[in-house]
């Protein structure tokens, strides 16, 4: 069995426990395990915390707002469409840097899963670096959606996003010069036949959101749909640009990626303590005496050798 398929299966099991009496609803205490997972041992998982204003890990209305700069209107849309909570994860293989990523967004309602996924079809379809839609393949929900999007580095990343029952899924799947098509469709079809049918119990609920609002109205779409969460998963984020740069070998252009407590940065192929070492990219004193992990200046540390 592939570890694709045992991290489905106990993804499965760890959902089936938390079953209510209404047949094919499914209400998981974290939302992680809706999110299968890599499909080898290679891939090195990228710790809860924060790359740059995006968050990797449990996902409320305030930190998808706070990663649009708390923007009302986007609170709003949040709110018509009754977001409720959503997980992220992400991964980078071991000697190629392909890049994977996870993302599920739960609603209330199954409409309101729908019209997030409408409105981010449209918003992708328009943006600087779309370069076309693909056929997903047997993704399982007719409403799926496939999407390449390429950077002015030439960083390529597949995406298919899809709705089933009031949750909606993100697969992003990236690599520099290289599509990742089939990688990101089997993805999201391991993730279509591990996620729930509902969360959320539908009986007597509406079957449609209200139509924006004006504030909303006035927003653009494809602002919306990045400040919603959909276009930070599916966009390169600055998480792969610090890939490229290492592969490069050349210093990353954006903050370096630093854990939850800041102890260690990503370097791009590993971990690294930053007790030994200055994370590339961080931004220096004048003097050079200090650099700044996102919250404090901190003392330069002697240099250290990369491994």
């Amino acid at each position: 069995m592939t570890a694709a398929a045992l991290t489905m299966c106990f993804g499965q099991m760890e959902v089936a426990a938390a079953a209510s009496p209404t047949p094919g609803v499914v209400t998981p205490a974290d939302l992680s395990v809706v999110l299968v997972g890599p499909p080898s041992p290679d891939y090195v998982a990228r710790p809860d915390g924060m790359v740059g204003s995006r968050h990797i890990g449990p996902l409320d209305l305030q930190s998808i707002v706070a990663e649009s700069n708390g923007s009302a209107a986007v609170r709003a849309e949040l709110v018509r469409q009754e977001f409720t909570r959503g997980y992220r994860r992400e991964w980078v293989q071991r000697g190629t840097a392909a890049v994977l990523i996870e993302k599920v967004e739960e609603f209330r309602l199954n409409a309101g899963a729908q019209d997030h996924l409408t409105r981010s079809r449209h918003a992708d379809q328009i943006g600087k670096d779309f370069h076309g839609f693909f056929d997903t393949g047997q993704v399982g929900s007719d409403s799926a959606y496939g999407v390449r999007l390429v950077d002015p580095d030439n960083f390529e990343t597949d995406n298919v996003v899809f709705v089933k029952g009031n949750l909606l899924l993100v697969v992003a799947a990236g690599r520099a010069g290289q599509a990742s098509v089939e990688l990101a469709r089997s993805q999201a079809r391991n993730e279509y036949a591990a996620a729930p049918d509902q969360t959320i119990d539908q009986t007597g609920k509406p079957s449609s959101v209200p139509p924006p609002g004006l504030a909303e109205r006035r927003l653009n779409l494809a602002a919306v749909a990045i400040a919603l969460g959909v276009a930070l998963a599916l966009a390169i984020p600055a998480l792969l640009l610090i890939v490229i740069a290492a592969r490069r070998g050349g210093p990353p252009r954006t903050r370096p990626f630093l854990s939850a407590d800041r102890r260690y940065w990503w370097d791009g192929s590993t971990w690294r303590d930053t007790a030994v070492s200055v994370p590339d990219g961080a931004p220096r004193s004048p003097d050079g005496a200090h650099w700044f992990d996102g919250a404090v200046w901190r003392p330069v540390a002697p240099p250290g050798p990369r491994p």
